[in-house]
């Protein structure tokens, strides 16, 4: 694009974007803002945005909580705007005494947080480019991420995360059990 408009090739430089993996790695250990909560810890890291796939998150709920049901459900985020609606949608599937909404929080309870969750959910409908998947495997936490173009380049299928369908509270509620469920696939 940069060339299109007549920039020289020569004084382009693409500086990718990056996580610091020494940050993570020095906060110190402690106890999360999960541990309030009964477990398993399913995190929820972003904004209440329609993009970010809260609500399909919020349909799996139940799903999860049939096959695991002492499992928390943990948003973390800025930009509430949506809590309402999404409190919503778990108070129809039932499940509203295992939502927990925290707001805001700063990067070393967001990094003990990863490390106390069982698994970060990261259910996009589309991203240019996301940054909490690799900050939660940085941070030893099992993701499972919708199977989008950008996060598929970051998380192989089985091998760093799981993958599944994009708008599927079923194939979600799948693939969350399915870490929640398997210790080895789960430290893998």
């Amino acid at each position: 694009m940069l060339e299109r408009i007549g920039h020289a090739h020569e004084r382009i430089v693409r500086i990718p974007l990056w996580i610091d993996v020494p940050y993570i790695e020095q906060v110190p250990h402690g106890e999360s803002l999960a541990a309030g909560y009964s477990s398993p810890h399913v995190l929820f890291l972003g904004q209440l945005k329609e993009r970010k796939g809260y609500d399909t998150l919020a349909r799996a709920m139940p799903l999860v909580l049939k096959r695991c049901p002492t499992a928390s459900f943990l948003f973390a985020g800025q930009n509430p705007a949506r809590a309402k609606h999404l409190l919503d949608i778990a108070a129809e599937g039932g499940v509203s005494d295992m939502l927990v909404l925290l707001g805001r929080v700063d990067e070393e309870e967001k990094v003990r947080l990863m490390r106390s969750s069982d698994c970060l959910v990261y259910p996009t409908r589309y991203e240019s480019f996301g940054l909490p998947p690799l900050e939660a495997m940085a941070a030893g936490c099992p993701v499972v991420a919708t199977d989008i173009p950008v996060v598929n380049e970051m998380i192989q299928n089985g091998e760093n995360g799981v993958l599944v369908a994009p708008e599927s509270p079923s194939a979600l509620a799948e693939g969350i059990v399915r870490v929640l469920t398997d210790p080895v696939l789960r430290s893998r």
